[in-house]
This record gives structure tokens, C-alpha cells and sequence, in this order.
């Protein structure tokens, strides 16, 4: 079931000029498990939702990727005040 709607966002994102599907999953998980602890703190409240950790623990590892890519001459729905 993930797969298909891991498809549709991919699809719909590619609707729409500068948008991109953002996938966090890659972020928590490899291909044989999925980190739900760090530093003794929970990263999940559920299948779904993020703790206040979890959220913060995605923000470090995709912090640097964001800003690159919002701020990107290739990405036109990059804000011009932002590449400054």
C-alpha cells in the first residue's frame, strides 16, 4: 500500500512545475528496519506521526538538502530573496 501512494504523491508532484514529493521514510528506515529511538528518545508517536524528537531528528538530516534545493536556480519555485 505505501508503494501506491509513494506513486500517486510521485505523480501529482509531477503535475505541478517545481514541486517534489518529499518521501521522510528514507530517513528512518533502510531496507531491513526502520530507527524509532534516538538518544533514548521516541521519534514516533505512532505508525504515522512524528514525535517533537522525530520532527527535529528529520529537520537534521534533510536541513542541508532543503536548503539547497529551495534556494536552487534549477527549482523555479524557489523564492529570488532566498538565494540571496
Amino acid at each position: 500500500m505505501a508503494a501506491d501512494i509513494d506513486g500517486v504523491l510521485e505523480r501529482l508532484a509531477g503535475r505541478f512545475e517545481g514541486a517534489i514529493a518529499v518521501d521522510p521514510k528514507i530517513a528512518f528506515c533502510n531496507t531491513v528496519s526502520s530507527q524509532v529511538i534516538e538518544s533514548s528518545n521516541l521519534l514516533f508517536w505512532d505508525s504515522q506521526h512524528l514525535t517533537n524528537k522525530g520532527s527535529e531528528f528529520l529537520v537534521q538530516k534533510w536541513r542541508d538538502k532543503l536548503v539547497r534545493w529551495m534556494t536552487s536556480v534549477d527549482n523555479p519555485g524557489a523564492h529570488s530573496e532566498a538565494r540571496h
